[in-house]
């Protein structure tokens, strides 16, 4: 049998098992009688083999034609991305539409949600765009050993096929051996086609991820502005519907001095209500610039730890490069705030759940008004009940309305709480992950002058005071440090 040379179509086309082929041997194999167990087993193992080979060659020569596409499609993909950043750099800015300054508060809240939904959804495409970027910069170096496995495996193939069979083999184990084989091969030429193949559109290709990417965070960052503008008018508009809210009850609780004490009492539990009201709005809009804060310091500190991974990869650590992540490294938040923020927003979340369970307890109560007016006056004689029904009566509605404003309040206020719980996690596992990395990587960097003998006896000489790892992690800085200094002996 004549060798097997390295190429994908190097066998011809006669001794080659097509998957029709194959799958009719193992048919048949599965329905023979005269094969041993053993004999039997091992037909079933190389037909499946082979027919696995066949799909692998087939995956591979459709990837191939992708690579060879992409060396033609993404420089002009990438050109029409880079106009249309361009455009979209040179736009003005979003402005929040007329319209919305005639719509309802709960228009409005809506409307914010729908956009912050589709910023969580371009904040996603440019994550994922991100993590593409980095895994193909990754995979030339991978794709070049890749290759010479293959060809190391392709050689070993050929001298395999070279080889004379066995003797008292089965001819047709003799035969099965050979298809897997020769299907092996060509599925090894396929895979270094498209390897090569892959490798030089690479470039091409990382150029129009960056287009992409570059695209999307721009139109992250429009999204981002609007919603901000969004947000402010929205907070806008709650504090102005609790201040009038608030001038109200106030004016309630004037025209109820002097009169009966329950009008007064009533009164004056609406203008409390109405204060509360209004201190959470305040409150709400305070978180909503902490989520806005935690959101971005998240995202800037990835694209910190991104870059810093990136460097590393391709230039390795170096002094200079080291002393720059130190300094990164010092101003990372301190992982204890983290802590400190999570027990403050959980007690938030308990008081706003319970002031929240308190105003729904009373609305029930006043679903049926009337009721609610008679369990009021029930202390009153008949005359003052039929003098002070209307007036109960009114400062009733007002309360009602008063609940249902508060109880809406607090269920934004909860779920603007979770999306600031949520950023907040996400900076906190950030910084985690990043200061992980830096202390792996940074150990070695020397931060100072190397360390002398009379400084090396003096730091032994204290050893038995040592009472925190942080006195034994300068320990062995200081002994690093000292055992590189090309003056030590």
């Amino acid at each position: 049998m004549p060798p097997i040379a390295l190429g994908q179509s190097s066998l011809p086309s006669e001794t080659r098992a097509t998957i029709e082929m194959l799958e009719s041997r193992l048919q048949e194999v599965k329905a023979s009688t005269d094969l041993d167990e053993s004999n039997q087993t091992q037909l079933l193992d190389l037909y499946r083999k082979a027919i696995s080979l066949v799909e692998q060659q087939r995956t591979h020569e459709a990837a191939t034609q992708k690579f060879i596409k992409a060396r033609d499609s993404a420089p002009k993909q990438s050109a029409l991305l880079r106009e249309q950043l361009e455009d979209l750099e040179a736009e003005a800015p979003l402005k929040l539409l007329d319209s919305l300054s005639s719509e309802a508060l709960p228009q409005l809240e809506q409307q914010l949600l729908s956009e912050k939904a589709d910023l969580t959804g371009l904040a996603n495409s440019v994550a994922g765009l991100e993590v593409l970027q980095e895994t193909q910069a990754q995979r030339p170096q991978q794709a070049r050993e890749r290759l010479n496995e293959a060809r190391r495996l392709q050689a070993k193939i050929t001298d395999t096929l070279q080889l004379p069979p066995s003797e008292g083999q089965l001819p047709r184990l003799v035969e099965a051996k050979r298809w897997s084989l020769e299907q092996e091969a060509r599925t090894l030429g396929a895979e270094l086609e498209m390897l090569d193949q892959e490798l030089l559109s690479q470039p091409l290709r990382i150029e129009l991820l960056g287009a992409q990417r570059d695209k999307a965070t721009q139109e992250l960052n429009r999204q981002q502005d609007y919603v901000e503008l969004l947000e402010s008018k929205v907070a806008e508009r709650r504090l102005s519907e609790a201040e009038t809210v608030k001038e109200e009850t106030e004016e309630t609780e004037r025209q109820a001095f002097g009169k009966h004490a329950l009008l007064q009492e009533i009164a004056q539990q609406n203008t409390q209500l109405s204060d509360e009201l209004n201190q959470l709005v305040v409150e709400l809009e305070k978180i909503t610039i902490e989520e806005n804060i935690a959101a971005t310091q998240a995202r800037r500190i990835a694209d910190s730890f991104r870059l810093a991974r990136q460097k590393l990869e391709i230039a390795g650590l170096s002094q200079a490069l080291g002393q720059v992540l130190l300094g990164q490294r010092r101003i990372l938040p301190d992982s204890g705030e983290f802590k400190a923020s999570e027990k403050r927003r959980q007690d938030l979340v308990i008081a706003s759940s319970l002031r929240q369970l308190r105003n729904q307890q009373e609305r029930a109560r006043l679903r049926d008004i009337k009721v609610y007016v008679d369990d009021l006056t029930e202390s009153l004689s008949e005359t003052w009940k039929s003098l002070l029904r209307d007036d109960v009566l009114a400062l009733a509605e007002l309360r009602r309305d008063l609940l249902d404003k508060a109880i809406a309040a607090d269920d934004t206020y909860q779920q603007t709480l979770g999306e600031l719980d949520f950023s907040q996690r996400q900076l906190a596992e950030t910084v985690t992950d990043y200061s992980k990395f830096l202390d792996e990587r940074l150990l070695w960097i020397r931060t100072g002058e190397p360390p002398s003998w009379e400084t090396l006896k003096s730091i032994s000489q204290n050893i038995a005071v040592f009472t925190s790892p942080q006195h034994w992690l300068e320990l062995g800085r200081a002994l690093v440090f000292l055992l590189r200094s090309p003056g030590f002996c």
